[in-house]
């Protein structure tokens, strides 16, 4: 798997432009920075979908949910998420987030080319298949011990 040279690479830029922006392949500090960021996300998140409650009374408005907790939690997740992939996509593009969110130029359909771009310019589904890949091998590797 390591000393194979993968050729599937070789064509693809190092940057696309989309939207008037240059999305780029990134060294690994971002990637890890923005990981560091996301670990707030699901209180945060939570918090956004429940404004002014605390961890034990989301907790109980979710076992005990009902048309109006639901209704709730639907409204805060569709307000608070946007501002999450936001923040994600600017940290990773370097595209402000000012600007993701206004300028006319990008719309939800630019969005989504800027986040494909991303994807592909930095080869994340060879990224992901890898990270399989390696699981399954240290799997067998520890299935001994």
């Amino acid at each position: 798997m390591f000393n194979k040279k993968d050729k599937s690479g070789v064509s693809l830029p190092a940057v696309k432009e989309v939207c008037g922006y240059e999305i780029r392949k990134m060294p690994i500090a971002p990637y890890l920075a923005a990981i560091e960021k996301l670990t707030s996300l699901p209180e945060d998140f939570m918090a956004a979908c429940f404004p002014g409650k605390s961890p034990s009374e989301i907790l109980d408005s979710l076992t005990a949910i009902t048309a109006d907790s639901l209704a709730e939690l639907i409204t805060g997740a569709c307000v608070a998420a946007p501002k999450y992939v936001i923040a994600l996509v600017s940290e990773l593009t370097g595209i402000d987030g000012d600007e993701l969110m206004n300028n006319p130029k990008i719309g939800p359909d630019g969005l989504i080319e800027i986040i494909s771009a991303f994807i592909e310019v930095n080869r994340l589904g060879e990224c992901v298949s890898g990270v399989r890949a390696l699981k399954a091998r240290l799997t067998g590797l520890t299935k001994g011990i």
